[in-house]
């Protein structure tokens, strides 16, 4: 901004005592050089000296420097609104030509567009860096980002190769191809998008990364692409073709995600690989690595240690592999985060004692429920002469878990009673108390399972509780 001023002209011989240049004192200031100050210096300046007397020179080329200075001000804005203007006259034409070209394009390259982030990354040349700009520019650009962070509209798979598709795989939406090397792009697009993170469905999104694995498989396809970007259909650049203008669900491949599993072992994924992995491999190591520089905590050589870390598993799980620079920063963020102590309110929000207490009564209910209905089976068989050998093969369990359920079938009795009489409530607890008590005291008596009857492949009972019937009723029932 200096540069465009007039230098102020040095004082002449009459020049006052105690004068001082405004234009210097405003310009020491941070944002004191602007129109209204500059208006007030020259009025201050008038004010000192009647239109009918004498003005020094070096007044005369101060006020001249100051309006100088205002029309460089009122020229820099005009220039900024002009510039304003052009921008919004082209924001307006993409606009226009955006809706005109969608008009124009085939049903299924409609439907992309318009699932496109609102602000996607995108780039003409990989060497120039990538950016983040509107949608309405960025589809002018060669390479977008074809999906959202948290949700996944189209599976897109890199065919470095110029060879035919395979006939036993349902063909790709769109096909972009690269004029000069002959390497293509496959575009599956989803009827509805397939939602990725930790609040997805974790099932929805194992069967969406089998059948990503299975279709690279299949097409022989880039396992390094990590689908970031991808070739805009909507570039002129690319050779476009169309093959199918229906999008697909993930159950149109369920048979070749069988065959491919019948041939081909697919890699297995952790929870946090499902959430992570689709964006990128930085996302990917920084999740994986940071859970275990917590338990690490604030120390002095926790950036060495955390870097080692990232550097080992940069190795083993990212291909190709990420630079020094990537890893040197991702685990400077790790360490600077840990040192902090911010990752215990993290822990003690997710892993406190109490937390994990109720994560292990949940998990023993739900094993118990799952299991009830076979352990009411084990008894009934037990009780008509089956061994425990065969009941383990009738019911695919091992021998051991038949023991188990045979040893604890007092509870059982009081569970099946309780299940067939209705109860619930308070009245279900009492049902439970009075047989765990009933089971107590006949073990205190010295009691245990006895034979009834004498016959051979007799079934034992504890007699503290009821005789129950090949079906499970309590007698004089059914």
């Amino acid at each position: 901004m200096q540069n465009d001023i007039t230098p102020p002209s040095s004082p002449a011989s009459d020049t006052p005592p105690g004068w001082t240049h405004w234009l210097t004192t405003l310009r020491k200031g941070v944002g004191a050089v602007n129109v209204n100050n500059l208006w007030r210096c020259i009025f201050w300046r008038l004010r000192e000296y009647p239109p009918e007397g004498p003005m020094p020179q070096c007044v005369i080329d101060e006020i001249l420097d100051l309006k100088a200075e205002i029309d460089r001000i009122h020229r820099k804005y005009s220039e900024k609104r002009e510039k304003q203007k052009a921008a919004l006259q082209r924001s307006q034409l993409l606009a226009t030509q955006k809706s005109a070209a969608a008009k124009k394009l085939p049903r299924i390259l409609a439907l992309w567009q318009s699932r496109l982030p609102e602000r996607p990354y995108c780039t003409n040349d990989f060497e120039t860096g990538v950016r983040i700009r509107p949608t309405g520019l960025a589809v002018t650009l060669r390479e977008i980002q074809p999906n959202k962070p948290w949700e996944n509209q189209c599976l897109v798979i890199d065919l470095d190769h110029a060879h035919d598709l395979p006939v036993d795989v349902p063909p790709p939406n769109i096909l972009v191809t690269n004029p000069v090397s002959g390497h293509r792009h496959a575009f599956y697009l989803w009827k509805t998008p397939i939602l990725i993170g930790p609040n997805a469905s974790r099932k929805a999104q194992n069967f969406f990364t089998d059948v990503a694995i299975a279709l690279r498989i299949a097409l022989n396809g880039d396992p390094a692409y990590q689908g970031t970007l991808c070739h805009n259909p909507l570039h002129p650049h690319w050779q476009l073709e169309i093959l199918v203008q229906k999008p697909y669900q993930l159950r149109d491949f369920r048979e070749v995600l069988d065959r491919i599993k019948a041939t081909h072992r697919l890699p297995r994924r952790g929870r946090q690989d499902d959430t992570l992995a689709s964006l990128g491999r930085n996302c990917a190591t920084w999740e994986s690595c940071r859970r275990l520089a917590y338990t690490y905590g604030p120390q002095q050589d926790l950036l060495d240690r955390v870097t080692a870390d990232v550097n080992a598993y940069n190795l083993q799980n990212n291909s190709p592999p990420l630079s020094d620079r990537e890893c040197h920063h991702i685990a400077k963020s790790i360490a600077n985060y840990v040192q902090s102590g911010r990752h215990q309110l993290f822990v003690s929000r997710t892993h406190s004692p109490k937390l994990q207490a109720q994560r292990g009564r949940n998990s023993g209910k739900a094993r118990r429920s799952r299991s009830e209905g076979a352990r009411a089976t084990a008894v009934a068989l037990y009780r008509d002469g089956k061994k425990q050998t065969e009941i383990a093969e009738i019911l695919a369990v091992h021998q051991s878990t038949v023991c188990r359920w045979l040893k604890a079938y007092p509870k059982i009795c009081t569970n099946l009673i309780r299940i067939k009489a209705g109860t619930a409530g308070k009245s279900a607890d009492r049902t439970a108390r009075l047989g765990r008590k009933g089971a107590a005291r006949h073990r205190g008596q010295g009691g245990g399972f006895e034979r009834r009857g004498g016959a051979p492949g007799a079934a034992f009972r504890n007699p503290a509780t009821p005789i129950l019937s090949s079906r499970g009723d309590p007698p004089g029932e059914g």
